[in-house]
């Protein structure tokens, strides 16, 4: 079994924990991914002073993390934020707005936020206001506005049978080496293949139990497989987060969480 050490989280980590936390993980994650970029401090339960320490240094810390993020959430909550998609006939809408589309519009006004503090069940799929909850750094609640706007599609396209419009959209999917995902072998992947996931975005917006199911309807030995951390997994890869990725996926072991 690799060697741990216990940490002290400087820095609020996704599939980790936050801000003021103590945690164990593998050596090599702390050496080579949290404290080269200051998520973590090392703490030792036999240096209980030094600990003491690094406790006040995060104290402080997050002190003004939260005076910044309550600066944030005043600012966002003063803005409404509009994405726009496509509708047809009826104003049907082709696509969806997801939680890295909000983000990348809060970024547009100059708002850094991580998408994956959103508090979505799943894509944004009508027109109209909705009103997101946002957990920003040291446990500051805050929402966002949304405008879900439509945008026409050219009647050309809106004449189409709908059948046809799926086809399109399929067409245009390009798929991606879902055996990246730590967990996925070959066979996995064309069984998510089969199932209409093709890609990194595609696996993030699909519940784990839904992936089960399909594995266990699958022929072959699937069923002993666990998808829980998939398409979190698939998150990272679509937003081009290797390092985090690769960091996390060294604490996984087959893609399940060591506990």
């Amino acid at each position: 079994m690799a060697t741990q050490v216990q940490i002290i989280l400087a820095r609020d980590v996704p599939n980790l924990g936050r801000v003021g936390e103590l945690h164990k993980v593998r050596a090599g994650y702390a050496r080579n991914y949290l404290f080269p970029k200051g998520f973590a401090l090392p703490a030792s339960e036999k240096h209980v002073s030094r600990l003491e320490h690094q406790r006040k240094l995060i104290e402080h810390k997050m002190g003004l993390l939260r005076s910044e993020s309550e600066r944030k959430s005043a600012e966002i909550q003063k803005m409404q934020f509009t994405c726009n998609v496509k509708v047809g006939a009826n104003d049907k809408i082709f696509g969806s707005v997801t939680a890295r589309d909000i983000a990348d519009e809060l970024k547009n006004a100059g708002i850094v936020i991580d998408h994956r503090d959103l508090k979505m069940e799943g894509p944004l799929k009508t027109l109209g206001l909705h009103t997101i909850a946002l957990r920003l750094e040291a446990d500051v609640q805050s929402e966002v506005k949304v405008l879900v706007a439509g945008e026409k599609i050219e009647d050309a396209v809106e004449d189409e049978p709908e059948a046809n419009a799926q086809d399109v959209a399929a067409s245009d999917v390009e798929p991606e080496d879902l055996t990246k995902i730590e967990g996925v072998g070959p066979k996995i992947a064309e069984v998510l293949n089969a199932n209409g996931v093709l890609n990194y975005i595609q696996l993030a917006n699909t519940n784990p139990t839904l992936i089960k199911e399909w594995l266990t309807n699958a022929e072959g030995n699937f069923a002993a497989h666990t998808p829980d951390t998939w398409p979190k997994q698939a998150e990272l890869a679509a937003n081009g987060e290797w390092d985090e990725l690769k960091a996390w996926q060294d604490e996984l072991d087959g893609g399940k969480v060591v506990e």
